[in-house]
């Protein structure tokens, strides 16, 4: 092997060994920088959670929730672990990882979790939970920082699809379709139902379009 070669395989080996060791028996999911870009968060299917050292490549914090996962959300302030029946916040608090028990509790419900998005610019959360038997599903949004508060509950039928625009906090949409394609249209600003049940819109990274 040439230096440079050798310098390559170094560096794969030292990446890839600690997480075959990690993920012996998950499969690796999901994968994010922190903010400051000095560690890596990654979750497995099962639960499996490890956060990184960039440089080191050494385990900071590690923990097997044992949990099917259905994605991790790097918030402004902490890391949100979504699980299909619950959600999970962890923050760094004195150079230690803690759970924020006190906003998972605000932020869970009795029921499984659907979809969850996050709009960074301006720190609104958005959780959808599955409805029980012939009950609505549920978005709850909830802007995020040290403290969450719980903006806004919106109802519709089984949740198949839930984005935000791409605009600022001032110009901020939230889109949520159901199974049968029908479409609405929740402004965040203005706290309301700017369209509902149309089934001819189209989004956009410039907004929403009506066909």
């Amino acid at each position: 092997l040439t230096y440079f070669e050798k310098q390559e395989k170094l560096s794969v080996d030292r990446f890839i060994f600690p997480l075959i060791h990690f993920f012996d028996e998950d499969v690796p999911l999901v994968a994010d920088f922190s903010l400051d870009n000095n560690s890596l968060y990654l979750i497995g299917q099962n639960g499996s959670f490890v956060i990184l050292d960039v440089e080191t490549l050494l385990p900071i914090y590690q923990n097997d929730f044992k949990k099917k996962t259905l994605d991790l959300v790097n918030l402004l302030e902490g890391i949100l672990l979504v699980f299909e029946d619950s959600l999970l916040i962890l923050k760094i608090r004195d150079a230690a990882i803690v759970i924020d028990e006190e906003t998972t509790r605000l932020i869970t419900k009795a029921s499984k979790i659907s979809k969850v998005r996050f709009h960074r610019n301006s720190g609104f959360l958005a959780i959808g939970f599955e409805g029980f038997k012939d009950q609505s599903s549920i978005i709850e949004i909830f802007k995020t920082g040290d403290v969450f508060e719980k903006f806004h509950t919106l109802e519709t039928d089984e949740l198949l699809l839930l984005d935000f625009s791409s605009e600022d906090e001032d110009k901020l949409y939230l889109m949520y379709s159901d199974i049968v394609g029908k479409t609405e249209i929740f402004r965040i600003e203005h706290d309301q139902v700017i369209i509902e049940s149309r089934s001819d819109i189209i989004w956009s990274t410039d907004g929403f379009l009506i066909s």
